[in-house]
């Protein structure tokens, strides 16, 4: 069966293809997607722009793909120097309802957080590493740490195959995944605790905590690059911590010491998170393969 033809008219386009058709009867003035009344380059109702509604031609494909491109490219970009240069900025920009210039929080979190899954060994925006060693009877000792390779061999503890180790780390890798996001909102959570009287709502505080998790995975990135995993663990902590200190200090505009202090608490308390996450993930992974 041959496709039937296409036809126009004033407010009309029809198409017959093959077992297919498509008829849009459409007024001159109105939303070519809504139906709604014009008045003005773009739909009040649904926001699609006039043009988009008209016949496709290969310029105007082009122009969609330069405006998209672009348009993407640009706030990405907008949104990773503002994360960097300016702590806080992105978080004081949501609260104040300034948004359609940046990624949103949730967005640029996850996107950091893939990012790291896909280009950094180490567990968490810690970078931890994860050994598994038998003890001279058998059983499992599994080390969690910055640097926990440094324990090979102590103790008279004996290195499990490549093929063990490697099987244990990517089933870690997995569950630490599902419990990655834990973190953020106890870090939502405390920071309400602590400055609730400043900024009452608890969903603003979760908007920080996403924030403050991208620049985190984000440094967690390029500090995995380092060699030696001390350093590049110090690099992470000391920026991190930084970072922390300059948002809060930003956002809530109290003093030197009493931002410091909390800052210290908020940041402690993720360390002792992230920890935490990663040992119960290790000993979960352990109970399967023991």
């Amino acid at each position: 069966m041959r496709p039937g033809p296409a036809t126009a008219g004033p407010g009309r386009f029809v198409y017959a293809g093959v077992g297919a058709r498509y008829a849009s009867a459409v007024p001159a003035g109105a939303c070519r997607n809504c139906g709604e009344t014009l008045s003005g380059r773009y739909c009040a109702t649904c926001g699609q722009a006039v043009e988009d509604g008209e016949a496709t031609s290969i310029a105007h494909l082009v122009q969609e793909v330069v405006h998209e491109v672009s348009n993407v490219d640009g706030k990405v970009v907008r949104t990773v120097v503002a994360l960097f240069t300016r702590p806080g900025r992105l978080t004081a920009e949501y609260w104040a309802g300034h948004r359609v210039s940046w990624i949103r929080p949730l967005k640029i979190f996850l996107l950091a957080a893939a990012l790291h899954f896909v280009t950094v060994p180490g567990i968490g925006p810690m970078n931890l590493e994860i050994l598994l060693q038998r003890t001279p009877t058998g059983s499992l000792d599994i080390s969690v740490g910055t640097a926990a390779r440094r324990r090979a061999g102590q103790g008279g503890l004996v290195a499990v195959t490549d093929a063990e180790q490697a099987a244990y780390v990517e089933r870690m890798r997995d569950a630490y995944g599902a419990a990655r996001y834990v973190a953020p909102l106890v870090f939502a959570v405390g920071a309400w605790l602590i400055y609730r009287r400043r900024q009452p709502f608890l969903a603003n505080h979760v908007v920080m905590a996403a924030h403050f998790y991208a620049f985190w995975y984000l440094v967690a990135v390029g500090a995995g690059q380092i060699p030696d995993p001390t350093m590049g663990g110090l690099v992470a902590v000391g920026l991190s911590a930084a970072h922390l200190v300059l948002m809060l200090g930003r956002l809530f505009g109290e003093g030197r010491w009493p931002t410091l202090w909390k800052a210290a608490a908020l940041y402690l308390t993720m360390f002792l998170v992230e920890m935490g996450l990663a040992f119960g993930a290790a000993l979960w992974v352990a109970r399967a393969v023991r």
